[in-house]
């Protein structure tokens, strides 16, 4: 695409050999493929007796001698497996089939095994013998598949069996057996948090196989570290790891590069490390991939945060973007639409030259029609707003009446921020006011792009007002916030019209029927009037007035009538004041002007934050319930979802993560952590050392209490640990969280001691009014992770 992301930038007082250049070209897409149809013959449906007539042909002695004949019998088995049918009764051959140098059936044989082991304990052991054999084949292929789904039987009683061939497969010669084994750590992790204890080298083996040649042995480990040391924030990322990671980007696959770049870009790289690093990520911008292609763009806003250098960067990611969005489905489009409404939001320069993109296309969604709408309407300028605001008088004759009201509202704020287009848009204006012959819906959009000139430029009054009286009177009005414009039309410009008065006196009789917002602006419309033409709107007042204050329908109605009827009982001259106030003109409107918003998202690039406009740490989350077996189910160790309280302490109020609410009353709203709050450790102690014991909780604990899982259960439920130790039977946790309105910190102290059965918790606050929520929320967290009583 010409004229995107042609000039280059490089580092101050360098010579260009440091600079990159985007290429917004993008190699073609390969063709379709459509794939070939699975044969049927394996899934008919099931006879009487075919079971056994499996079961005889695995113990047929010319099956079992006939490679092919045996691959096609234990297909059969998969394929009634997958359709639900208990064929466990066959697990004994199924073992013996495992038995043969086919690669494709012992796939399916593990398939089998690893299905039928879970769910039956008592043939597991066969499974397991099978597969630690395999595990020692010759065949990397064959010792890769047998460790994998070794590690996949979930069997806790058989982990002591998993450690040896994953220890092994982690040096084995075989990059497919390494990765394997790689993903196999993270599977034992889950199994049994502890096993990392056990095998304390197994971590450092992980960070040693991220500099494997081969890089899906590398990407596995990452992936693996990622989950092993989740409590921990993740893997350390030193900048000799972050400089591999980077230099080698261009070697992994789609999925691993975006794996790559969430790691990396943990390490904050001085200003020589950040162009060769910009250099490299260059390139995977031509990828014809836009999950990659949006991984790259949120490390170039990372990475470049803050610095004189970003304003470049947003000039370079036009292009990528719009190219993603040239060769786009609907579902893509909307996403990489929202993300270039951010960009054109906070650098609308940048994307004013390349409008003609966003233009919407006939085969285009209503969601994505409305997307592009509002970046138009960002990236409006003095060069193109003429255009834009012709492209978008025609999206309201489309027929789409939503759209249409889009469109009106965008070339209003257009001809607000863009003095140039202001007669375009009083000539769009006048052409829907002239079309209301044909139906009201053309007068109601002319009268609210009327409305928007006329508050920007009140000039245009003796341009728009007759044809703004010619379409009211020849056209019935439906929508309310059309029928609203006109009200305000009327009261703002009453003195012009001469039946103004009477116009409103008509609304009067059906006040009870108006909707709540046309009854506010009536109201305002005729307060304005009455000081314009006192003896016309003077009867019209008293009987708006008491229709008004005799409506219960809305509180919010009647509060406003009766402060405007005690204004004119005892306020007279103030009220003419306020009402007949001269008025600045609009240069920008307040919603366009969330700066802060804006940082935040980007800092969120490339996630839902951006698709809903809104932080992460400000979604709503659902409330998290306790779905652990309980003490009448079989197999699984009672857990109690209750909290050992104090006595004399009143019931919690259920923590919710609502948005931060205050009543009328000035009652505060319920407790809102912030999620994933930070604090490091010289912080944490002078809060601690600063800050009194606010409050001190005793619980009684048993011998058998598991601490190991104490810090990732506590960090689900926003609240993090800073440090942790155990020693003797004693174990000591220092956790502390984040109130998200006040900002302000609690700080927690707890010691378990196993030898008295007893557990102390001590807590400090910045803030005492929140203290009773976040204790009672803190006590049921840990009463759940350590299965308190």
């Amino acid at each position: 695409m010409a004229g995107v992301g042609d000039a280059a930038f490089s580092r101050p007082g360098h010579p260009s050999s440091a600079s990159f250049s985007f290429s917004s070209s993008s190699p073609s897409a390969p063709p379709a493929t459509t794939p070939s149809a699975a044969p049927s013959r394996y899934f008919s449906e099931l006879k009487t007796g075919e079971v056994q007539e499996l079961l005889a042909g695995l113990r047929e002695a010319s099956v079992e001698r006939d490679m092919n004949k045996q691959r096609e019998v234990v297909k059969r088995v998969i394929a009634f497996m997958t359709v639900g049918i208990d064929l466990s009764r066959l697990f004994p051959e199924m073992v013996m089939s495992c038995n043969t140098r086919d690669v494709v059936q012992k796939k399916l044989v593990y398939l089998y095994l690893t299905t039928y082991a879970e769910s039956h304990p008592d043939l597991s052991l066969l499974a397991v013998n099978t597969l630690q054999k395999d595990v020692t084949d010759t065949n990397p292929m064959i010792r890769g598949l047998a460790l994998r789904h070794l590690c996949s039987l979930r069997l806790p009683d058989f982990l002591e069996y998993m450690i040896p061939p994953v220890d092994n497969g982690l040096r084995d010669p075989a990059p497919y057996v390494r990765k394997t084994a790689a993903l196999a750590v993270a599977k034992l992790h889950r199994l049994s948090p502890q096993v990392l204890k056990r095998q304390n080298t197994w971590v450092g083996q992980l960070y040693d196989l991220v500099a494997d040649r081969d890089p899906a042995v590398a990407h596995n480990a990452l992936a693996a570290l990622q989950e092993v040391l989740l409590s921990a924030g993740g893997p350390s990322v030193t900048r000799t790891l972050a400089m591999h990671l980077f230099s080698r980007v261009s070697e992994f696959n789609p999925w691993a590069m975006c794996l790559v770049l969430q790691i990396a870009l943990r390490h904050s790289p001085t200003e020589d490390d950040l162009y060769d690093i910009l250099n490299v990520l260059e390139d995977r911008l031509k990828l014809n991939n836009p999950t990659v292609i949006f991984a790259v763009l949120q490390a170039f806003l990372h990475l470049t945060d803050g610095l004189p250098i970003r304003e470049q960067v947003y000039g370079r990611l036009v292009g990528p973007l719009i190219t993603v969005l040239s060769s786009a489905g609907p579902e893509e489009a909307w996403t990489c639409l929202h993300h270039a409404r951010l960009l054109a939001t906070v650098a609308p320069q940048h994307f004013s030259a390349h409008y003609k993109h966003f233009f919407c296309r006939y085969n285009d969604t209503s969601a994505v029609k409305v997307l592009k709408v509002d970046i138009l309407t960002d990236i409006a300028s003095e060069a193109n707003a003429q255009q834009i605001v012709e492209e978008l008088s025609e999206y309201i004759r489309e027929g789409d009446h939503e759209l249409g009201k889009r469109a009106v509202a965008a070339i209003g704020r257009i001809a607000a921020g863009v003095p140039q287009a202001e007669s375009s848009a009083v000539f769009v204006a006048q052409d829907l006011l002239g079309a209301a012959a044909h139906g009201g819906a053309w007068a109601g959009l002319g009268l609210s792009l009327a409305l928007a000139l006329l508050r920007r430029s009140p000039a245009y009054a003796d341009t728009l007002l007759p044809p703004i009286l010619s379409a009211t009177n020849s056209a019935r009005l439906e929508d309310t916030e059309a029928r609203g414009a006109y009200v305000w039309v009327l009261g703002e410009y009453g003195d012009r019209i001469g039946e103004a008065p009477y116009l409103l006196e008509e609304l009067v009789p059906t006040y009870a029927e108006l909707p709540a917002a046309l009854k506010l602006q009536l109201l305002s419309a005729a307060m304005k009037l009455l000081f314009k033409r006192a003896p016309e709107m003077q009867p019209v007042m008293g009987q708006l007035l008491h229709a008004a204050l005799d409506d219960s329908s809305n509180v919010d109605v009647r509060d406003r009538a009766l402060l405007y009827y005690r204004l004119l009982r005892q306020h007279l001259s103030q009220a003419r004041q306020i009402f007949l106030v001269e008025k600045d003109p609009i240069g920008a409107f307040t919603e366009e002007t969330h700066t802060e918003l804006y940082e935040e998202l980007l800092a969120e690039f490339n996630s839902l934050a951006v698709v809903y406009g809104l932080p992460s740490h400000r979604f709503p989350r659902p409330p998290t319930l306790d779905i652990r077996p309980t003490a009448g189910s079989a197999g699984a160790p009672a857990v109690s979802s209750t909290v050992s309280v104090e006595q004399d302490e009143k019931p919690a109020a259920p923590f919710t993560t609502a948005a931060k609410a205050q009543s009328l009353l000035g009652e505060e709203g319920p407790l809102v952590l912030r999620p994933r709050a930070t604090m490091d450790s010289r912080t944490f102690q002078e809060k601690w050392a600063a800050l009194p014991v606010a409050h001190t909780w005793e619980a009684p604990i048993s011998a058998s209490a598991d601490w190991s899982s104490v810090e990732a259960r506590m960090s689900a439920e926003q609240v993090m640990c800073m440090a942790s130790g155990s020693v003797g039977g004693v174990h000591k946790y220092y956790f502390f969280a984040q109130e998200d309105r006040s900002s302000a910190y609690f700080v927690v102290e707890v010691v378990g001691e196993t030898a008295k059965g007893r557990l102390t918790a001590r807590f400090k606050t910045e803030t005492e009014r929140a203290l009773p929520h976040f204790t009672r929320h803190f006590k049921l967290a840990l009463s759940r992770a350590l299965a308190l009583n």
